[in-house]
């Protein structure tokens, strides 16, 4: 997955001129028990591409100016590669483009949830850890509710600022007094008149604060805010809100695999790729299984 959105995105940085715009939206969606719906959709106002070439887009070794790839690099392959990944996860791959206008790529893929995910789950206990989930859109917070629980995190949820201070406060010094509160950005952009009066409790009582925001500028204002212990990005994952936990409360050590990676030291990959983030990346994964890689920026210096 992480191919396909470096693919995406630098494509479309790459056909962006100086003062466009590339933006990128994420959205998981759980539609079982055991299923993910992943939404990734990249709008840029680039180049953008004819009609015609939408439809061969995909082919290997194909762009729509050649200039582009003596100016910019490349080989025509990244949303080839793109398709390719997204088929082989039986996923769809959508694609809207005007030619001088810009271009908005959708990818929808429907995830299995890991089976190590769900032996994490099991084992994972921050049931020590009592948290208050603040903000004014109830599906937001019970939605952080449901992730909070597979950490076995028990969680209030309150929908103003007034209200939320006042739990904070009648916990003190009890048996479930709160340790964590999350604080959505829809209480935060107008004042931040409640971070100072939750950190006006009596030391030792302080919990720790996390704000959620989604907005470039909310998030960029909070970051500076020594008052935050972090800025989560919305929307939230699990993977990022178990860090955070972690981070915050400790580390929970995961029980390593006692199956041996496979060995194919006598094998030697050749690489091409002019990305240097996406041939880093590909090099690190054919080291784990001890595979020498030679890394060519292009198909030239490749043969």
């Amino acid at each position: 997955m992480t191919q396909i959105f470096q693919n995406i995105l630098s494509n479309g940085i790459k056909f962006t001129g100086e003062g466009g715009t590339v933006t990128a939206y994420f959205n998981e969606e759980l539609v079982e028990d055991h299923q993910v719906k992943l939404t990734f959709i990249c709008k840029d106002t680039g180049k953008g591409m004819s009609k015609e070439f939408t439809q061969k887009v995909c082919a290997p070794f194909n762009q729509d100016d050649k200039s582009y790839s003596r100016t910019h690099g490349g080989l025509g392959l990244g949303l080839y590669l793109t398709r390719y990944f997204v088929d082989a996860m039986n996923g769809t791959f959508e694609l809207e483009s005007e030619l001088g206008k810009g271009s908005t790529f959708t990818i929808t893929l429907l995830l299995n949830i890991p089976k190590s995910e769900q032996i994490l789950e099991s084992k994972v206990d921050y049931s020590f850890v009592r948290a208050i989930v603040a903000g004014v859109h109830e599906q937001d917070n019970h939605r952080i509710k449901d992730l909070l629980k597979r950490l076995k995190i028990k969680c209030d949820i309150v929908t103003d600022s007034e209200t939320l201070v006042k739990k904070v406060k009648s916990r003190i010094g009890g048996q479930y007094e709160y340790k964590l509160c999350i604080i959505d950005e829809s209480l935060l952009v107008d004042s931040t008149e409640i971070l100072e009066k939750l950190n006006a409790l009596d030391e030792g009582h302080i919990p720790v604060i996390y704000a959620m925001a989604s907005d470039t500028n909310t998030i960029n204002v909070l970051s500076q805010n020594d008052r935050l212990s972090q800025v989560l990005y919305k929307p939230i994952f699990q993977s990022v809100l178990f860090d955070a936990v972690m981070n915050t409360f400790g580390q929970y050590q995961v029980e390593e695999s006692k199956q041996p990676l496979d060995d194919f030291s006598m094998l030697h990959a050749m690489i091409v790729e002019d990305n240097p983030v996406n041939a880093d990346i590909l090099s690190r994964v054919l080291g784990k299984t001890n595979m020498k890689a030679s890394v060519f920026e292009n198909g030239k210096l490749a043969v």
